[in-house]
């Protein structure tokens, strides 16, 4: 069997914890956004802007699908994506 190196992740890429579930954050938990003006995302991609769908403002309020190290997958009026976890209320 050949391994295509295009086929390949880089580890670095990889959120363990997300890949394993998590810290263990409730699906369906309503957070906090802590910082003012974070980009939700479409995808984790943060050199990307064009998968930016908006800024939101310190103090929205968000739904927590999943909570990574770096990243927390989120859902915001219906639309689903990610921020940076510092950036999301315990």
């Amino acid at each position: 069997m050949e391994i295509k190196k295009e086929n390949l992740t880089e580890l670095n890429d990889i959120d363990l914890e997300e890949v394993a579930g998590g810290t263990g954050a409730t699906s369906g938990k309503q957070v906090t956004i802590t910082g003012d003006y974070v980009r939700f995302r479409r995808t984790k991609d943060s050199s990307d802007l064009s998968n930016v769908i908006c800024q939101l403002r310190k103090g929205t309020v968000v739904t927590l699908v999943n909570r990574g190290t770096y990243w927390c997958r989120i859902i915001y009026k219906g639309q689903e994506g990610f921020v940076g976890s510092d950036y999301v209320s315990a």
